[in-house]
């Protein structure tokens, strides 16, 4: 008698019991930022877009940034987020960043959760 009549494996389906949590998270993940649609805002003009920055920066709050650059799909990029340490006629300054005003498409004032009261 041999062993392998008795036994039939199984291929790698054995093995797929080892496949830890987290990775099946990082995984799902990868999946949900692949397949993600930004859709675009609505488009501002320089002047909405200076008054909400100097506001940000009156008020020290953070501000959303979209440009308007599409991907290879056609989606919009993720926004910037953060606060604005400055700008100027050509550029501004978010977070050590330096974003071209003339790709911006919209600037929203972020809105944070405050842990305090």
């Amino acid at each position: 008698m041999e062993l392998n009549s008795y036994y039939q494996d199984r291929g790698m389906m054995k093995y797929f019991g080892f496949m830890l949590s987290e990775h099946n998270a990082s995984m799902d993940k990868e999946t949900a930022e692949r397949y993600l649609v930004i859709l675009g805002k609505d488009e501002m003009d320089p002047e909405q877009i200076y008054d909400v920055l100097d506001y940000s920066i009156m008020k020290h709050e953070p501000v959303a940034i979209q440009l308007n650059i599409r991907d290879v799909e056609g989606n919009f990029l993720p926004d910037y987020e953060g606060f604005v340490r400055g700008y100027d006629d050509l550029k501004i300054n978010i977070e050590s960043t330096l974003i071209p005003i003339s790709e911006i498409r919209h600037v929203e004032l972020k809105q944070v959760e405050r842990w305090f009261k």
